[in-house]
């Protein structure tokens, strides 16, 4: 029964590298898209920021992490999100607030950089008030989150 369980995790778990490298081959590399993506969209506000990976260690690793002095953008890229990719970035978010508030400045926002968003990863970024960006646009803005008390 177990061994039935671990078959499609493992499957799974291969397409998604075969996914990553077909991307990487292609020149297509998410993690950089992605902080390029949130320094573009945040210099384009004003807020001057260099969008970073961030290790705290083996275990806490954020792709995107951008200090800009009155905000601070962290949270993670995912080729396809659905609601829980959403829930995790806003749990980490909030994890690196209790582990580290010396790395958070100003307002924390967390963000989600995916090239696909799924109907629930809109839904749940409204809900928890995640900034959400798929490819080129912004789908949850950064005002939106911004506006929420």
């Amino acid at each position: 029964m177990t061994e039935d369980v671990e078959k499609p995790k493992l499957k799974r778990r291969k397409d998604l590298m075969t996914i990553r490298e077909l991307l990487e081959e292609l020149g297509i590399h998410p993690e950089d898209s992605g902080r390029e993506m949130v320094q573009y969209l945040l210099e384009q506000r004003g807020y001057k920021c260099t969008a970073e990976r961030l290790r705290l260690d083996a275990d806490y690793e954020l792709d995107i992490y951008c200090n800009a002095g009155v905000l601070t953008a962290v949270g993670k890229v995912k080729v396809r999100a659905g609601g829980g990719d959403v829930e995790k970035t806003f749990e980490r978010a909030q994890e690196l607030l209790r582990r580290q508030p010396d790395k958070i400045s100003g307002r924390l926002v967390p963000v989600l950089y995916t090239l696909l968003a799924e109907p629930p990863a809109v839904q749940k970024a409204r809900e928890l008030g995640v900034w959400l960006i798929e490819s080129k646009r912004e789908v949850v803005t950064l005002e939106e989150v911004l506006g929420r008390t």
